[in-house]
C-alpha cells in the first residue's frame, strides 16, 4: 500500500524544517484532533490564510522556503500540505498529469504564442484509513452536495481553494461533482510516484534550465503589480489567526491513518 518513501522528508517536502513544524502545530491546534481528514482540513485553512497566492513555476522550491517567504503557487501550497501531512505520519504520493496549457491561460495573461501547449501538473494523493485518496476528494466526496459554481480557473478562487469547496477530479469524467470535473483538460496520465520530487526527476518541469528563474521572477513581479491574486476565503474562515502555543509539541501526533509499512517497496 505504501512504503517509507511515502512518509520520509525530501528536498521539497522538508517537514523537519522549523517553518513546516510551526505550521503543522498551528493546524493541530486548530483541528483539536489528530484525525487525518480534520487535521488536513485545518492545515489547508492555515495555508490558505498564511500563504498568499501568486503565479510561480518553480516546482522544486522547498516547502519551508515557500512558508518563509509567505507566498506561493497552487502547486507550491499543495506541497506544503503534503509536507505537513508527512510530518503527522500521513503518507503522500504524487500523480502526474500532462494538461493542456490553455487551462492556465485565464491566469497567465501572456501572448498565446508564449503559452506552453502542455503543462506538467503534480496532483498529490493522501493515505486515509488505509486507502489512497486524491487531494481533490479528501474534503468533498461524490456524495456531498455541491452548490458552488463550476471551477473555471478564471475567477478569484484558485485551484488550491477549489478542492475545499467541491470535489475536483482530473480522471473521472461525468462522476462526482460536475462543478469540479477537469478531465477534459488532461492529455496524458503519467501515473503515480513516491513523491513530487520523484515526479520532477522523471519528468522535467514545464520551464527548466536558465529559462526557469526568468519566467518565475516575471510571474511573481506580475502578481505583485496586480496587488497579489485575490484569495477566496476557506469555508468557516473568518480571517482569524492561529497562534502557536509555546507548549505545543514540535510535530503533531502521528495520525496512524494506515498500518506501518513492512519495509521499503
Amino acid at each position: 500500500m505504501w512504503s517509507s518513501s511515502n512518509v520520509s522528508p525530501t528536498p521539497i517536502l522538508d517537514f523537519t524544517h522549523e517553518n513546516v513544524a510551526k505550521l503543522a502545530r498551528r493546524a493541530l491546534e486548530s483541528a483539536s484532533t489528530p484525525l487525518p481528514t480534520k487535521f488536513l482540513g485545518a492545515a489547508h485553512e492555515v495555508i490558505a490564510e498564511s500563504i498568499r497566492p501568486v503565479y510561480s513555476v518553480n516546482e522544486e522550491l522547498p516547502a519551508s522556503r515557500v512558508i518563509g517567504r509567505g507566498f506561493g503557487s497552487c502547486s507550491q501550497r499543495l506541497a506544503i500540505l503534503e509536507a505537513v501531512a508527512r510530518s503527522a505520519g500521513i503518507p503522500t504520493r504524487a500523480r502526474g498529469f500532462v494538461v493542456r496549457g490553455e487551462f492556465w491561460r485565464p491566469r497567465f495573461r501572456v501572448p498565446r504564442v508564449l503559452m506552453p501547449r502542455e503543462v506538467l501538473l503534480c496532483w498529490p494523493d493522501f493515505c486515509i484509513d488505509d486507502q489512497w485518496v486524491t487531494c481533490g476528494e479528501i474534503f468533498r466526496g461524490p456524495e456531498d452536495p455541491c452548490e458552488t459554481p463550476a471551477f473555471t480557473n478564471s475567477g478569484p478562487e484558485t485551484l488550491f481553494e477549489a478542492i475545499r469547496n467541491r470535489q475536483v477530479s482530473w480522471t473521472k469524467p461525468g462522476t462526482g461533482s460536475a462543478t469540479g470535473d477537469l478531465s477534459a483538460w488532461v492529455i496524458r496520465d503519467l501515473g503515480t510516484f513516491p513523491s513530487r520530487d520523484a515526479l520532477w526527476q522523471a519528468h522535467n518541469q514545464t520551464f527548466d534550465g536558465v529559462v526557469l528563474p526568468i519566467v518565475d521572477a516575471a510571474l511573481i513581479l506580475g502578481s505583485r503589480a496586480a496587488g497579489w491574486a485575490r484569495r477566496a476565503p476557506s469555508p468557516g474562515s473568518r480571517g482569524r489567526r492561529h497562534p502557536v502555543s509555546p507548549t505545543a509539541p514540535r510535530h503533531p501526533a502521528r495520525a496512524g491513518c494506515c498500518p506501518p509499512p513492512e519495509g521499503p517497496g
